[in-house]
């Protein structure tokens, strides 16, 4: 994807699932569906759009459509909306085109085709997928899968190795259809549902994307399975027996190096107008509640991290307020929720970059009609 014009900020690129457990059987999730509310997103912020589809690895990403402009720069307004209307549907077509390629191999790695996808610099990235991937280095392929625990090694080891989105940083990541494979796959148990948002999720935070949505709400059926659809490997999930929370909406993922000075909690130059743009993004999406959550690595005292958190995540509040969000809370963590749990290196020096991934404040939403 050499010369995409995607580096720039507005850019959406769309990738679809198509290996053996999201293929298989009488009917399959119907993506290309699914996806036009996220395309008709692109369009409207006249992104540029590439739509791909992918199984087995980085390199099965197979492109659909690549660099589409969707700008409408007609003179008059309603040939304006004839571009956009023919947008739409070339988008459509393409996604269409995505969903009924046949997979290559009868593996999918997931991770790896998410960084293939974002490593040109898009700003969304918009994955249609059940999420159980079994190759590269967040293969489920594992006795220990469906653990959080397990999930932590995974966040922790993974970086730096095959099919880690390392280029999600400072990115938008969507995922669909999370938890929900054709009906030729035993369909995972809600526990284990649960575990897969929070697979992704944590990925997605400790990559440092700039906001993750995870969504495992059902995928209406229909596109049917291609006819040469390989079957993958099966995975087994166990069971957890004390499974933490998860955000049910979108996260915001801030990087507190973005928004303070070291072990400071006064708002540093510049870092206000960035929140206030966020607040345009948040009032977009009709919140009806938002709450702040600030976090630190785990250098210093717990009780000073607690509190540095609690002030640093009452600053941002403050100006989500200001900015007329409604119902603005926070909250401290400090380094109760470590998102490294590798803090120093063998030689005894702390793992700078695996505590930069603490260092945050996460912004978490409620939508009108969302998850309670």
């Amino acid at each position: 994807m050499a010369g995409r014009g995607a580096g720039q900020a507005g850019a959406t690129t769309v990738l679809v699932d198509v290996s053996g457990s999201a293929r298989v059987g009488r009917t399959a999730p119907a993506y290309a569906a699914a996806l036009e509310t996220y395309l008709d997103q692109a369009i409207g912020r006249e992104d540029v759009v590439s739509i791909g589809s992918f199984d087995g690895s980085a390199s099965t990403v197979r492109w659909a459509l690549q660099d589409h402009l969707t700008k409408a720069d007609a003179n008059r307004e309603e040939n304006r909306e004839k571009q956009r209307a023919n947008y739409k549907e070339c988008l459509k077509q393409a996604a269409v085109r995505a969903v009924s390629r046949p997979a290559q191999t009868d593996k999918s790695d997931i991770g790896g085709a998410i960084n293939a996808a974002a490593a040109d610099g898009p700003g969304t990235v918009v994955v249609a997928t059940d999420g159980i991937g079994n190759t590269g280095c967040l293969s489920l392929a594992s006795p220990s899968a469906g653990k959080s625990r397990w999930i932590d090694d995974l966040v922790d080891q993974c970086p730096g190795r095959d099919g880690w989105p390392s280029a999600l940083a400072g990115k938008n990541l969507v995922m669909l259809g999370v938890g929900q494979p054709a009906d030729g796959v035993p369909p995972p148990t809600t526990g284990s549902v649960e575990f897969l948002q929070r697979l992704w999720q944590r990925t997605c935070l400790a990559a440092r994307a700039r906001s993750c949505e995870i969504s495992t709400a059902p995928v209406a059926r229909g596109d049917g399975a291609a006819e040469t659809a390989r079957t993958d490997p099966p995975v087994t999930f166990v069971a957890d027996d004390e499974p933490p929370p998860i955000s049910p909406g979108p996260v915001f993922n801030l990087s507190s190096e973005e928004l303070f000075d070291l072990d400071s909690a006064d708002l540093r130059p510049g870092a206000e107008a960035r929140l206030r743009a966020l607040a345009d993004d948040l009032r977009r999406r009709d919140p009806i509640a938002i709450h702040v959550a600030g976090h630190t690595d785990s250098r210093g005292s717990a009780a000073h991290n607690l509190g540095l958190s609690q002030r640093r995540a009452a600053g941002v509040r403050a100006v989500l307020t200001a900015a007329g969000l409604p119902h603005v809370t926070s909250a401290g963590a400090g380094e109760a929720d470590p998102l490294c749990t590798t803090a120093t290196l063998p030689n005894g020096q702390w793992n700078e970059p695996c505590l930069q991934r603490d260092r945050r404040v996460e912004i978490t939403m409620k939508v009108k009609d969302g998850p309670a």
